[in-house]
């Protein structure tokens, strides 16, 4: 299936590599045929839908905004608005997206234990967090997080849950320089015009370093540092 359109969005480059970090992953470590799979803050529901079409899952979202819900349900993803501190299920999925989620919850604990509860024995969890606390700006706080991660931390948090992780590492690690000092800029005056920029030369060179990445990473090379953490786990 072809890659969503996100061209005329913010942030486009970023989303656009982002599906194809998640595909490349899956594609590594994930083949259970014909999957139930929960995508836990699904949005508006695109990558949910190429998850459900390439594996041909059984896929439930889960979204906390009611009106993106409703984009997820005209998207084709079968999505109720609610938190995911509402589900009791237990041991009912192959597979759970925690995609940039698990930042914006209070009780990131607490959260985490009740979506591993849902996943069956030697079912995978596929997590997406922002990293470096130091990168703390005022487009966190816009955005709705509550924290960043260290990778120590977020490694700590997932195996307190009784997960295996089998694969795990960071991304955007090229721009991670460049973002820092955007963030820095924005701490003390609150500009944001760079990130706002959707020009085109700009998001297609941003796109190909971020492709780069993804590349590297499929290849088997662990990158050093970057602004956000990717690990697939499984439950015991």
């Amino acid at each position: 299936m072809a890659a969503t359109d996100y061209s005329s969005e913010k942030f486009w480059w970023w989303k656009k590599a982002r599906e194809e970090l998640i595909l490349v992953l899956l594609k590594k470590h994930f083949n259970t045929p014909t999957p139930r799979v929960l995508d836990v803050g699904c949005g508006d529901g695109r990558i949910a839908k190429i998850v459900m079409e390439t594996y041909n899952a059984k896929l439930e979202g889960i979204e906390m905004n009611p009106s993106m819900a409703n984009v997820a349900r005209i998207n084709g993803v079968a999505c109720v608005a609610y938190k995911i501190e509402e589900r009791k299920q237990k041991n009912e999925y192959d597979l759970i997206l925690l995609l940039d989620v698990l930042e914006h919850i209070e009780k990131d604990d607490d959260a985490l234990r009740k979506i591993v509860n849902q996943l069956k024995p030697r079912g995978n969890l596929l997590i997406t967090v922002p990293l470096i606390k130091a990168l703390w700006s005022p487009q966190d706080i816009e955005v709705g997080h509550k924290r960043r991660y260290e990778k120590d931390e977020i490694r700590k948090l997932l195996r307190k849950q009784g997960l295996e992780i089998i694969s795990d590492g960071c991304w955007n690690f090229i721009l991670t320089a460049p973002v820092a000092m955007q963030k820095i800029i924005w701490r003390y005056n609150g500009n944001k015009k760079w990130a706002n920029n959707q020009n085109s030369v700009l998001g297609k060179m941003l796109y190909r370093i971020l492709k780069l990445e993804n590349g590297l990473i499929k290849n088997g090379v662990t990158l050093p540092i970057g602004i956000s953490y990717f690990a697939i786990c499984r439950k015991a």
